[in-house]
C-alpha cells in the first residue's frame, strides 16, 4: 500500500529501457526454448506445453526482480503514448506479462446434456487439477512435519514462497492511464476470478498456520517445542531454584513424555543434569534403543535438586561431542554471568554450526528468560517458553512467534484486498472485473449455489431400529395421565367435598366448618373447591416423579430437534408420498431442499413399506409411476433424481395431491397411500378453502394424513415468475389449516432451527402442565405451613390429620382432668390381657352399669398386694380429680412382673415355598428371599433360644452345684462353647430335615442353572439396558473362537429372550461399536442376527485400552443400567488409574443426580491373580459382580453331570471352590445346608441315647425291687 501511495510519473527513457530489457529477455527465452523443440517431431505438442510452462515460470521470476512502482509507471507511460491507435493498443497488450502464446483450439461443439449429472467437487477432469489436488494433499501432510522448525516449514509454506504477497497480487493487474485530468492518474483492472482465487489461497494459508500452531501446542511439543536433528544432547537444569515448590514431579513426567514422543526416534542421545556439578547417564552419546530409553527414564526418575546451575561446566563437557543440536531445559539463571556464558559459547562454536534449543520451563525470572534469548541468538538456535500457570507465554517462543507474524502479514494483505474491492488504494483506482464465459451463462443459476460437503455423494443409509411415533401416540404411553401423575389423580383419595345439609332448627342449609379448619382448600379441575388432606411425604415423592418426567420430555424434544427430524419431523406412516416444491420461487433454495431430503432418506426410510416422490411447479412430475419399496437401490435412485431437479413455474399443490391420491396403479397393487408430506416454502396457487375441502374429502374416504412442512425463506417476491404471494404468517396459517383438515401435522422450520411443530408443541404443553402441577404442590405445602406455623404441629398433622394444635391453658382456670366412669375403667382393665386375680376370672362390667349394683369394681386398698406363690407384687396407682379439683380416689393400673409378662411362643418349622421358575436376580437378592435365614431353617437359631440354656446352680445346703430337673429329660448339646438343651422333639427334627432337604434340592437346581449356558461364562444379566465391552487385544487371539461362541449363546439365551436392550463394543488399540448411535438397540431378531454377524468379523490384535472403553461406554450410554467388561488381563494403563477414574465418574453422576451404573467384570481365561484382584475391585467399586471363567477347567462340567443324576446323595457331593460372586454365595448356602442336615441327623441320634422320664422311673423301681 505504501508503494502505490507514492506512485508518480517517471521519465519515458527509464520506462522505455525497462520495457526494452523485458522484451529482449522474452525474445531470448522464446528463442532458447524454441531451439530445443527442433530435436524431435513426434513429441512436439508435449515439448511446446513444457516450453510454455517454463516460459511462465521464468517471466514470473523476472517480474519479481522489477519493483511494482517501476512496472506500473512503465505500463502507465506506454499506455498514455499509444491510447489513440488500435495498433498501439494491440502492441501494448502483447507486451503485458500476463498474456502468453496458446495452442490453436478447435471450434466449440455443443454437447448433449439431457441426462448429465453434476460431477462431485473432487472429480479430476484435467492433469493440472490432479496436480493441484496432489499439491493440496502434500500441504496437509506438511502441516505436521515432525522434525522441522517453523522457519524451515515456512520456507515452503510462507506467503513469499507461495507467491501470495501483495506485490504478487499487483503483478496480475492491468494498468491504464486516464486522459481526464480530473480523475486519478492510475487505473488498475483485476479479474474477479483471479482476486477470489488469491484471497482463497490466503485464507487457506492462514488455516494451515492455525493448524500448525494447534499441532505445536500438543503433547511434548507444548512443553519443549519441536526437537530438530538426529543427534541430540539434553541438558536439564537441576538447581534448587528450578526444582523447588513441587516442580520436580511435573518435570519428570514431562521429560518421560519427551523421550517417548520425540527423542525415541533420534539416532543418538546424550543426557546430562546440570547442578553445582554435572551428572551424566553415559560418557558418550548412545545409539537410541529400547534399553537406552528405559535407562533414560530411570535416570530421569532419580533426578534430585543439586544446588546451583554450573552452565559453563556443562557446555565444556558437551560441546566437543559429535552432536548436531543441544536441548537446554532451564528453570533458573546460570551461576555465571550472562556475558561470560555467551562469550564462552561463542568461542566454542567458532567455525561450527551447533544450534541451541533453549526451553524456559516454569521459569519466573525475567532476567533468566532474557539470558536464554541471548544464548539462542549467539548459536542461531530457537527459544521455547512453557509456564503451567500462564499459557500465553508460549507464544513468546521462536516457532509460535514466527507463525503469528506470518498470520498477521496474511491478514494485512486480506485487508488490502477489501480496500481494492471498494475501488481505491492510495491514488490508484481499482476495478475488479468479473468475466463470465458464454457457456457458463447458459447453465442454471442453481449450479453456482454453495453446497454442503459430499452433497452429491451416494446416500449413507441408516437402519431404523424402532418405529417412530407421533407425539400424541407417544404421550398416550408416557404422558402424565398414562403414568398416573395427574395432580388430581394423586390428590383424589385425600380430597373431600364440603358437607352441606338442611337443619330444621335453623330453618336453613348449613355447611360443615370442621374440614375447613383442619384441611387446605384447593380448587379442583371442575372449578369446585375441595378440602385436601396434605401429606408432605406424598407430595415430595410426587415432585420427584414429576422431575423425572420433565427430563423424559426434554429428551423427547431434543430427539425431535435433531438430525432429519428438525426438517421433516417424524415420518410415521409405512406408505408415504413426498411432494417437493420445485417452483421458480425456490430457485435459490433448491440446495437446502435437496439436503433436507438427503438426510430424511438416509435416516427415516429404511423401515418403510413403500414410498414415492412427486415434484410440482406449474406441472407435476413423478419419480416412479407407483410406490416402490425403500430398498437401497431405490433410495439411491430417488436421491439421484432429486439432485437433478430444476425449478420453474408456480405452486400447483392441488394437482400434486390429486396425482398422489388418484393413482390407479397404487390402488391396483393394494397399497394405498397412508401419509402425504408436502415440503414447500410458500403459499400454494389454489385458495385455502378449495384445498382444505379437497383434503378433508380424501381423508374421510380413506385413512390418510396430509402433513405440511414449511421451509422459512426470505419474505420477498420473486422477480422472475408472478406467483401468488403471501407473507410468511399467512403462508403458515394456510398450511397449518391444510394439515389439520386431515388430522395431519404442521412443521415449520428454518436454517437456525424449528419455529413451530405440532409434535414439539404437544410435548411442551405436557411440560407446562407438569410445571403447573408442581407449582400447585408448592402452594398446598405453603398453605399447610401457614395453617400450622410450628414445625411440631406440622409433623403432628402429617401423622394424624384430625389432631388439633394444643391450646395454652387459661391463666384463671386450671386444667381439669376428665373423670373416668366405671364402665370406662372396666373396659380399660379388661383390655389388658392379664391373668385372673386370686383364682377368679377377669372381671367384666354388668349389663346394667347405671343400676344400683354394688361393688361393680373390686375394691383394693392403697397398700394392697397380689400374691402368687411366695412373691409379693405392688400395684401402680393413678389419682383422678373431680371438677372442683379435690382428690377423691385412686385407680390401680398395672402389675409389671406378672400381668405384663408376655406368653411364650414356641418356634415352628415353616414350610419351604420356593417357585420352580428361575427369577432374574443376583444370588445376593435371591438369598434374601429364599435363604435359610429367610425360610426360618437356621438350625442354630432354632436351638439357641434363652430357654434352652443348661441351668446349673450351687445349692448352699448341699455345698455342690446341682443341675435342673429338665437336664435329665432333654438331650444336651454344645453350641458356641455353651451347653444347651435340645427342646425340639424328634418329630419336629424329622420335619425340619424334610423341609431342609426340599430347600437343598431347590438350591442345587439353581446352581445347575447358573453352571449351564451363558450363565456359566457371563453370569445372569439382570438389567434391562446393558453394554458389553469385549477385549480383543492380542492376548485374546487364542480364545477368540470360544469368546464368539459364548457371546452368540448370550445374545439368544439372555438378551433376546429377556428383552434386554444392548450394545457391543470391542476394544484394543481403538474402539469398535456394534451400534454407532448413542442409544441401545432393541433385541429383535434382525438386530440379534446383525450382532452375530458383527461378532464373526472381529479379529484380535493390539493393546488393551480398558479405561478408554469404560469411559466411552459410560459417557455415550448414560441410559445404560450396567456395563459388562469381558477381558483376560490387566489394562495397559495403571489399575489404580482406572479405579480412580471410574470412582470419579460415579461421584460426578451422583452429584449431578444422574443415573447410577454398575460395572460387572468377567475374567475370561485369566490366570493372573493380580488382574483378577483388579477386576474384583473394579466390580466392588460400583457395587457390581465379579465373574470368572476358565475354558480348560473340567471340574465344573463334572459337577454338573453329578448333580443332574437322579439318585445323587447331595451330602456326599463336594463342591469345588467358586470364585464368581453369584456362584460363590449359592455354594456357601448349599454347604451350610448340608452342614445343617448332618447336624440334625446327629440330634436325631441323640434322642435314642437319652433316657425318657418314664424309663428313669421304671429303672428306679426295678432297682428297689432288686434290693
Amino acid at each position: 500500500m505504501s508503494r502505490l501511495g507514492n506512485l508518480s510519473p517517471t521519465s519515458s527513457e527509464d520506462n522505455r529501457s525497462v520495457l526494452q530489457g523485458r522484451s529482449s529477455l522474452l525474445n531470448t527465452l522464446v528463442s532458447e526454448d524454441s531451439s530445443t523443440n527442433d530435436d524431435t517431431l513426434s513429441g512436439r505438442n508435449q515439448k511446446q506445453e513444457k516450453t510454455q510452462h517454463n516460459l511462465k515460470v521464468k517471466v514470473k521470476s523476472q517480474k519479481s526482480r522489477v519493483s511494482a512502482a517501476d512496472v506500473v509507471a512503465a505500463k502507465n507511460k506506454n499506455r498514455k503514448s499509444s491510447i489513440t491507435t488500435t495498433s498501439d493498443t494491440n502492441e501494448m497488450s502483447e507486451r503485458q506479462p500476463h498474456t502468453y502464446p496458446v495452442d490453436h483450439e478447435e471450434p466449440w461443439t455443443d454437447v448433449d446434456k439431457t441426462d448429465a449429472m453434476p460431477t462431485p467437487g473432487m472429480y479430476v477432469t484435467r492433469v493440472p487439477d490432479s496436480q493441484l489436488l496432489q499439491k493440496m494433499a502434500n500441504r496437509e501432510r506438511a502441516v505436521h512435519s515432525e522434525f522441522s522448525s517453523t522457519e524451515e516449514w515456512l520456507d515452503s509454506h510462507g506467503i513469499e514462497n507461495l507467491r501470495l504477497s501483495f506485490k504478487d497480487l499487483m503483478d496480475h493487474g492491468h494498468v491504464s492511464a486516464d486522459v481526464d485530468p480530473g480523475k486519478p492518474a492510475h487505473f488498475i483492472k483485476f479479474e474477479a476470478g483471479l482476486v477470489n482465487e488469491f484471497e482463497a489461497r490466503l485464507n487457506e494459508s492462514i488455516s494451515e498456520y492455525h493448524q500448525r500452531i494447534k499441532w505445536l501446542l500438543q503433547g511434548s511439543r507444548r512443553r519443549f517445542g519441536v526437537v530438530k536433528h538426529s543427534r541430540v544432547a539434553v541438558l536439564i537444569d537441576c538447581s534448587n531454584t528450578a526444582l523447588n515448590y513441587g516442580r520436580l514431579a511435573p518435570l519428570q513426567r514431562d521429560l518421560e513424555h519427551l523421550f517417548e514422543q520425540q527423542l525415541s526416534s533420534k539416532e543418538t542421545v546424550f543426557l546430562m543434569t546440570v547442578g553445582s556439578d554435572v551428572d551424566v547417564l553415559f560418557d558418550e552419546p548412545m545409539v537410541m534403543s529400547y534399553r537406552v530409553l528405559c535407562e533414560c527414564n530411570e535416570f530421569i526418575g532419580n533426578i534430585t535438586p543439586a544446588g546451583g546451575c554450573n552452565l559453563i561446566k556443562a557446555f565444556d563437557r558437551v560441546l566437543p561431542m559429535d552432536i548436531d543440536t543441544i536441548l537446554l531445559i532451564m528453570g533458573s539463571s546460570a551461576d555465571q554471568k550472562t556475558e561470560v556464558v555467551c562469550s564462552f559459547i561463542e568461542q566454542k562454536l567458532l567455525g561450527r554450526q551447533l544450534p541451541l534449543q533453549v526451553v524456559s520451563y516454569n521459569c519466573t525470572s525475567p532476567l533468566a528468560v532474557s539470558a536464554m534469548h541471548q544464548y539462542c541468538e549467539i548459536s542461531n538456535g530457537r527459544f521455547h517458553c512453557y509456564n503451567s500457570e500462564d499459557m500465553k507465554q508460549a507464544y513468546a517462543g521462536t516457532d509460535l512467534k514466527r507463525l503469528l507474524e506470518e498470520i498477521a502479514s496474511a491478514r494485512e494483505i486480506l485487508e488490502k484486498i477489501k480496500e481494492m474491492r471498494q475501488g481505491m488504494i492510495g491514488e490508484a483506482l481499482i476495478s475488479v472485473v468479473s468475466e463470465i464465459n458464454s457457456e457458463i451463462k447458459k447453465l442454471p443459476a442453481t449450479r453456482f449455489l454453495p453446497r454442503p460437503p459430499n452433497h452429491t455423494a451416494a446416500l449413507e443409509i441408516q437402519q431404523v431400529k424402532f418405529s417412530p411415533k407421533t407425539s400424541a401416540d407417544w404421550l398416550s404411553k408416557n404422558g402424565l395421565k398414562a403414568k398416573k401423575l395427574n395432580l388430581y389423580q394423586v390428590l383424589a383419595p385425600n380430597a373431600f367435598d364440603f358437607v352441606e345439609d338442611y337443619v330444621p332448627v335453623l330453618n336453613k342449609r348449613v355447611r360443615s366448618t370442621n374440614y375447613h379448619k383442619h384441611m387446605v382448600q384447593f380448587e379442583w379441575h371442575d372449578k369446585t373447591v375441595k378440602n385436601i388432606h396434605v401429606d408432605p411425604a406424598l407430595l415430595y415423592d410426587y415432585q420427584k416423579r414429576l422431575a423425572g418426567t420433565v427430563d423424559l420430555f426434554e429428551k423427547r424434544i431434543d430427539w425431535l430437534s435433531s438430525a432429519s427430524r428438525q426438517m421433516f419431523g417424524t415420518v410415521v406412516e409405512n406408505r408415504v408420498i413426498f411432494l417437493i416444491d420445485a417452483s421458480e420461487m425456490n430457485g435459490n433454495y433448491i440446495i437446502h431442499v435437496q439436503h433436507s431430503f438427503r438426510q430424511m432418506l438416509q435416516e427415516q426410510m429404511s423401515n418403510k413399506l413403500a414410498f414415492n416422490i412427486i415434484r410440482y411447479g406449474s406441472i407435476v412430475e413423478c419419480w416412479k409411476p407407483k410406490m416402490v419399496p425403500p430398498t437401497e437401490k431405490n433410495l439411491q435412485s430417488a436421491w439421484r433424481w432429486i439432485l437433478g431437479l430444476d425449478t420453474y413455474g408456480s405452486r400447483n399443490v392441488l394437482s400434486a395431491l390429486r396425482t398422489a391420491v388418484e393413482n390407479q396403479m397404487d390402488d391396483d397393487g393394494g397399497q394405498s397411500v397412508e401419509g402425504i408430506y408436502i415440503f414447500t416454502s410458500g403459499v400454494p396457487d389454489q385458495f385455502k378453502d378449495v384445498a382444505c375441502e379437497y383434503v378433508t374429502e380424501i381423508s374421510q374416504s380413506r385413512s390418510l394424513n396430509v402433513h405440511c412442512i414449511l421451509y422459512n425463506v426470505d419474505d420477498d417476491r420473486s422477480d422472475g415468475f408472478p406467483g401468488r404471494y403471501a407473507n410468511i404468517k399467512d403462508t403458515a396459517d394456510y398450511l397449518r389449516d391444510l394439515s389439520h383438515a386431515s388430522g395431519g401435522r404442521f412443521h415449520w422450520f428454518r436454517e437456525t432451527g424449528i419455529i413451530e411443530s405440532d409434535d414439539v408443541k404437544l410435548v411442551m404443553h405436557e411440560m407446562d402442565k407438569t410445571v403447573k402441577f408442581s407449582q400447585k404442590c408448592n402452594m398446598l405445602v405453603e398453605a399447610l405451613k401457614k395453617k400450622y406455623p410450628h414445625e411440631e404441629e406440622v409433623n403432628e398433622i402429617c401423622t394424624d390429620v384430625k389432631a388439633l394444635p394444643a391450646k395454652e391453658p387459661k391463666p384463671i382456670q386450671r386444667a381439669i382432668t376428665p373423670k373416668e366412669t366405671k364402665s370406662s375403667i372396666a373396659r380399660r382393665l379388661a383390655s389388658t390381657e392379664k391373668p385372673p386375680i386370686s383364682g377368679k376370672g377377669p372381671w367384666k362390667p354388668a349389663s346394667n352399669v347405671n343400676g344400683q349394683q354394688k361393688n361393680i369394681i373390686p375394691r383394693l386398698s392403697s397398700d394392697c398386694s397380689l400374691t402368687e406363690g411366695k412373691k409379693s407384687l405392688r400395684a401402680t396407682q393413678e389419682s383422678f380429680l373431680l371438677e372442683n379439683g379435690k382428690k377423691i380416689g385412686q385407680v390401680y393400673k398395672s402389675y409389671e412382673s406378672i400381668l405384663d409378662k408376655k406368653p411364650k411362643i414356641r418356634k415352628q418349622i415353616k414350610k419351604v415355598i420356593i417357585p420352580d421358575i428361575e427369577e432374574l436376580l443376583t444370588t445376593k437378592d435371591w438369598m434374601k428371599k429364599y435363604g435359610l435365614a429367610k425360610l426360618k431353617l437356621d438350625l442354630y437359631s432354632l436351638v439357641n433360644g434363652p430357654d434352652c440354656k443348661h441351668d446349673k446352680q450351687r445349692v448352699s445346703t448341699l455345698t455342690q452345684p446341682v443341675e435342673a430337673v429338665y437336664c435329665k429329660i432333654f438331650p444336651s448339646i454344645e453350641m458356641g462353647g455353651t451347653v444347651r438343651h435340645l427342646q425340639l422333639t424328634l418329630n419336629e427334627l424329622w420335619e425340619y430335615r424334610a423341609e431342609l432337604e426340599r430347600a437343598l434340592k431347590r438350591y442345587i437346581k439353581r446352581l445347575t442353572w447358573l453352571l449351564n449356558g451363558s450363565h456359566l461364562v457371563f453370569g445372569t444379566v439382570i438389567e434391562k439396558r446393558v453394554v458389553f465391552l469385549l477385549d480383543i487385544s492380542g492376548s485374546m487371539e487364542a480364545h477368540m473362537a470360544d469368546l464368539k461362541r459364548h457371546l452368540i449363546r448370550l445374545i439368544w439365551d439372555q438378551l433376546q429372550r429377556n428383552s434386554v436392550r444392548f450394545n457391543l463394543i470391542a476394544y484394543s488399540n481403538g474402539l469398535n461399536a456394534f451400534s454407532q448411535s448413542p442409544g441401545l438397540v432393541e433385541p429383535s431378531d434382525e438386530c440379534c442376527h446383525a450382532a452375530v454377524h458383527w461378532l464373526s468379523r472381529l479379529q484380535a490384535g493390539g493393546s488393551t485400552c480398558t479405561l478408554d472403553a469404560l469411559l466411552f461406554a459410560l459417557n455415550n450410554h448414560t441410559d445404560a443400567d450396567a456395563v459388562y467388561l469381558v477381558t483376560d488381563g490387566k489394562p495397559d494403563t495403571s489399575c489404580s488409574l482406572v479405579l480412580r477414574e471410574i470412582a470419579r465418574v460415579a461421584s460426578e453422576r451422583a452429584n449431578e443426580g444422574g443415573k447410577k451404573f454398575r460395572v460387572h467384570t468377567i475374567s475370561f481365561n485369566c490366570e493372573d491373580s493380580v488382574a483378577n484382584t483388579f477386576l474384583r475391585q473394579l466390580a466392588a467399586e460400583t457395587r457390581g459382580r465379579f465373574h470368572t471363567f476358565q475354558e480348560s477347567d473340567d471340574s465344573i462340567r463334572h459337577l454338573v453331570d453329578v448333580l443332574q443324576q437322579p439318585d445323587v446323595n447331595y451330602t456326599n457331593v463336594s463342591l469345588p471352590e467358586f470364585h464368581s460372586d453369584d456362584i460363590h454365595r449359592l455354594g456357601a448356602e448349599i454347604s451350610l445346608c448340608v452342614q445343617y442336615l448332618i447336624q440334625s441327623q446327629a440330634f436325631c441320634e441323640m434322642y435314642s441315647q437319652t433316657a425318657k422320664p418314664h424309663e428313669n422311673l421304671t429303672r428306679s423301681r426295678s432297682g428297689n425291687l432288686a434290693s
